[in-house]
């Protein structure tokens, strides 16, 4: 017998229940079965335990070894720069445990060790250059919907005080929809939970587990890869919240809402949907308020990056933190990725002296289109210069639907005007539709400072800042109306952010950034790609 087995697997995956079912199993003769818990801070004190279990090992075969969590005896020191005790450690116990596995080769001895990757053990044990203890790597996959539903299933069935579980059972679909990235340990954690909230509901020894005990068990668990990850569910922002953009609301609900609310249909469709999204227009023109308000209309899980705070100077690091984003969006899906001010992360490769962004586009393009799909996440980006991206980015299968937010015209600008002054106290004389014909070229931050401007105006002129203090701020505010003349007093002070010329350049460069996309055989004017804006 040389057959040795690593089981792989994400923490609370089943990895350490798996390999005690195997050793309860041979437990019977004429099989030895020895585990070795590992509690040995020193090497020769871990050696003299590895020796003797090896050799009891020997002696009563057939036998199974089983090492629980190697890799925390004999890992990956991660850090280049902790090439310290701990590596040596590492290297030392790594170094040991081969070497006795080696001498047990013509023994009838197997070894079942568990970790979370074969990455994650050492160089010494599995190396990709062909050094390797183990014949067998077996990884335990995520628990797709039918997985979880059997898990769960079979959780609440093992509690016999349960009087009746048709109730529950017969809502266990919708709850393996929500407890999608759950692992075997988040589930049993959530049955539990289930079940003392159903007791906390009555005072017998026996209690009915209903679908509000779940629901109030879902709000206070939180799985294990996404502790301590930021992660929004939802958003407070919906269509209802923006004004103007229809077609860019429109474009985003066919690419992002359909395929999840239809996704039976899309799945009958032998082509790989497209699951990534450039938002690009001037600043200020919603494209960040509508990666928000995607999630909160699709209820998924939002993610939001900063392009530069993935960079980093130290080598690899950078590369690190993009392939950790994307398993972060993978173990919270249904997930949006949402990359703001992606020019600043992911532009033209040849053009940086570190070769930093180089790497990091090189990792982008692996983690949208590589081998490993990307199930369940989507991915959205948003720039104000998207002929600075890299062009490879650009292209179906990783990028590939391309959305214009435009600046909004009189009828938009309504619209804006009249969602952001909803809190807003006017006269019967105020006329929006005036000031949205006034207002050309004004994004909707520009019309945001337009009603603050006014609102300082109008509390400049109140009586309430001659008070003697009683009131308090909030009824100052309340008491402040807003008349026509105030706004248009306001809008004589408030102009738009972006001054005309650079405004026309930005908006020329759009225009070359759709005809290279479109193919268009127009002769480009170049010179365009070399602008510079503060």
């Amino acid at each position: 017998c040389k057959y040795n087995v690593l089981i792989t697997g994400k923490h609370g995956s089943g990895k350490t229940k798996l390999s005690n079912y195997l050793c309860n199993y041979f437990r019977e003769m004429p099989y030895f079965v020895h585990v070795i818990k590992v509690d040995y801070k020193t090497v020769d004190s871990l050696a003299k335990t590895l020796s003797n279990a090896f050799t009891r090992c020997v002696y009563f075969q057939p036998s199974l070894l089983l090492f629980d969590d190697l890799d925390t005896i004999a890992g990956v020191v991660k850090d280049s720069n902790e090439m310290s005790a701990k590596s040596s450690h590492y290297f030392r116990v790594a170094d040991l445990i081969y070497n006795l596995m080696n001498s047990i080769q013509d023994s009838c001895v197997s070894v079942i060790a568990t970790a979370l990757s074969h990455t994650t053990i050492n160089a010494q044990i599995i190396s990709a250059r062909g050094c390797n203890a183990f014949n067998t790597i077996l990884s335990i996959p995520l628990l797709d919907k039918a997985d979880r539903l059997t898990i769960i299933k079979e959780l609440f069935l093992q509690h016999d005080k349960i009087i009746d579980t048709h109730e529950i059972l017969d809502s266990l679909t919708s709850i393996a929809i929500m407890t999608e990235g759950y692992v075997e340990r988040d589930l049993d954690s959530l049955v539990k939970k289930s079940i003392f909230h159903a007791m906390e509901r009555t005072s017998n020894s026996k209690y009915n587990v209903l679908m509000e005990d779940v629901q109030k068990a879902l709000e206070n668990t939180v799985p294990y890869d996404l502790i301590n990850v930021n992660v929004t569910k939802g958003s407070d922002f919906s269509w209802e919240d923006i004004g103007g953009l229809h077609e860019a609301k429109k474009v985003l609900t066919e690419a992002l809402i359909w395929p999840s609310k239809y996704g039976e249909v899309f799945d009958t469709c032998p082509l790989r949907n497209e699951r990534g999204v450039l938002l690009y227009g001037l600043p200020g023109t919603g494209k960040t308020l509508l990666a928000k308000a995607i999630a909160g209309q699709c209820g998924f899980n939002f993610i939001s990056v900063k392009g530069p705070e993935l960079l980093s100077k130290y080598i690899g690091a950078s590369e690190e933190a993009v392939r950790n984003i994307f398993q972060k969006a993978q173990n919270a899906k249904p997930c949006i990725l949402f990359f703001d001010e992606f020019d600043s992360l992911a532009p033209r490769r040849g053009h940086d002296n570190t070769g930093v962004t180089d790497r990091v586009v090189n990792q982008l393009l692996t983690n949208l289109d590589g081998v490993e799909t990307l199930e369940g996440v989507w991915v959205l980006a948003s720039t104000s210069r998207p002929d600075l991206l890299d062009p490879a980015l650009l292209r179906p299968g990783r990028i590939g639907t391309f959305i214009y937010c435009s600046l909004p015209n009189a009828t938009e600008r309504l619209e804006i005007l009249h969602k952001l002054s909803r809190t807003l106290c006017f006269t019967a004389d105020v006329n929006l539709e005036a000031i949205a014909e006034q207002t050309d070229c004004f994004t909707a931050p520009d019309i945001k400072a337009l009603l603050y401007t006014a609102l300082t105006l109008v509390t400049n002129q109140s009586e309430c800042i001659i008070n003697d203090g009683k009131n308090s701020e909030d009824s100052k505010i309340d008491k402040a109306t807003i008349t026509q003349e105030i706004l248009l007093s306001a809008l004589n002070v408030t102009k738009p952010y972006l001054q005309k010329s650079d405004r026309d350049r930005l908006l020329k460069t759009y225009d070359i950034f759709d005809k290279r996309r479109t193919g268009s055989r127009e002769i480009i004017d170049i010179s365009a790609q070399h602008i510079t804006l503060a």
